[in-house]
């Protein structure tokens, strides 16, 4: 067993099918994101190693029920990758009503702030404290 194919069933194992959404493995694409997040995070990429030489060997389960209780920074870092991949797929985000991030863009009109917030700092004018570095010179 590969070692994609070893995290697809740790994958499947951390997101169960159900009715309203499939599990990693029924989604198109799903290995082809779990590689672009480890491509993203290769910090990532020795603790993934690590849990997935286990899955290999053995069933995820018992895996992932031993890496909760006695390693939960290595079960993060490897649930990480499997619910960023997830979440990242195209398929599933239309699935759950979430576009993706656009750019947006703040007008001096929607920002929150009023001249009668800034009035009085304005008419104070302009102060500072010099830092050390500058008594110095």
């Amino acid at each position: 067993m590969s070692e994609i194919e070893a995290l697809c069933r740790l994958a499947d194992h951390l997101i169960r099918n159900t009715q309203r959404l499939p599990a990693p493995s029924r989604v198109d694409g799903g290995p082809e994101w779990l590689r672009h997040v480890l491509a993203v995070r290769p910090d990532l990429v020795p603790a993934v190693r690590q849990v997935v030489a286990r899955v290999s060997a053995d069933a995820p389960g018992p895996v992932v029920a031993d890496l909760r209780e006695n390693d939960p920074e290595l079960f993060l870092s490897v649930a990480t990758v499997v619910a960023g991949a997830y979440y990242m797929n195209p398929v599933i985000r239309k699935l759950i009503g979430y576009p993706g991030q656009d750019p947006t863009f703040a007008s001096p009109e929607e920002d929150g702030f009023s001249d009668d917030l800034l009035g009085c700092v304005r008419a104070r004018g302009a102060r500072y404290r010099e830092t050390p570095d500058q008594k110095a010179e």
